[in-house]
């Protein structure tokens, strides 16, 4: 791996980007048309400022809205999406919220920049084009995704978690360690961060802001794991006003809206304590995922295995 750079990762034809004036509507068109839950922020010299994420827009729209006229004027919707609203009571729902944030709406602006790392939950790195590979493993263990960028800090790259993890393990780079077990690795993050399924998924998402996280297990009333809600979910769904709906259901629906109108499988995939770490890989790039639940004796969720636990795992060990 020492002989590895960030420009041995396959070429993207396109690198999708926000403008700083891009309004709300605008950033979630282009997020969405693209299947995709963050972007850069980059002015008009192509110098990058930052970047949004669904996470950002939702943690923004939760705390400026007060009513249904304001979630209606935020996210660009009709009039007529207010009476779908009615049943919301907002005031409870900031309970969850980050109350540094939480300012009037007449008070902020609307646009891709002020929305810029909105949330604090995965503020932008930015590396040179020179950096070693090791440097990117480094950054991606703190954060999801890597801006590369020239010597003109002009952005020729994005880089995600997911498709690092993806190349190592294709090349066969973890074959050092792969036939050990995750609990000989310490791999398993016993902090199983949680909803049940009697709420709303939009306090999925206030608990993906609080913890930083960008997914959530749902569990039945006895404890028992059914599924998960993350950011990538909300990626596919292609109308605003479908998002803004969807946010306020009860999981059940909203899970089966995802399957039957935006055909989003179900990808909630579960694992043993004796999995091997090759076994949590093959699963991880196969299915595309962002983390993998370790089940317990009654099908409770004991542990989680996301990206960021495999990259530290070779930062720490100083497998990079």
């Amino acid at each position: 791996m020492e002989a590895l750079t960030p420009k041995a990762l396959p070429k993207k034809d396109k690198i999708i980007s926000l403008d700083p004036n891009d309004t709300i509507p605008t950033v979630l068109q282009k997020l969405f048309s693209s299947h995709i839950t963050s972007a850069p922020v980059i002015d008009k010299n192509n110098h990058i400022l930052g970047s949004i994420s669904i996470i950002d827009i939702i943690n923004f729209s939760l705390n400026i809205c007060q009513s249904s006229q304001d979630l209606v004027k935020l996210f660009g919707l009709s009039t007529s999406s207010e009476d779908s609203f009615k049943f919301v009571d907002f005031q409870s729902l900031k309970n969850f919220l980050i109350t540094e944030n939480n300012f009037p709406y007449s008070s902020v602006g609307d646009s891709a920049d002020f929305l810029t790392n909105y949330s604090h939950q995965n503020k932008l790195v930015v590396l040179q084009n020179n950096a070693t590979f090791k440097d990117l493993l480094i950054a991606l263990s703190t954060a999801y995704r890597v801006a590369i960028a020239d010597e003109h800090n002009n952005i020729v790259d994005y880089v995600s978690q997911s498709e690092v993890v993806k190349f190592l393990t294709e090349r066969g780079l973890f074959s050092s360690i792969g036939s050990k077990t995750i609990e000989e690795l310490h791999l398993v993050s016993k902090d199983v961060i949680s909803i049940n399924d009697h709420q709303r998924v939009v306090e999925a998402f206030k608990l993906m802001v609080i913890k930083k996280v960008s997914g959530v297990a749902v569990t039945d009333e006895y404890g028992r794991l059914i599924g998960q809600i993350s950011s990538s979910d909300i990626k596919n769904i292609t109308p605003t006003i479908e998002m803004v709906y969807s946010l306020y259901d009860l999981y059940h629906p909203y899970r089966k809206n995802l399957i039957e109108k935006f055909k989003v499988p179900e990808k909630t995939i579960i694992i043993g304590s004796g999995s091997t770490l090759n076994q949590v890989l093959e699963t991880i790039v196969l299915y595309k995922l962002h983390r993998i639940f370790v089940i317990g004796m009654y099908n409770q969720a004991v542990g989680v295995i996301t990206l960021t636990d495999i990259i530290k795992l070779l930062v720490a060990n100083n497998y990079c």
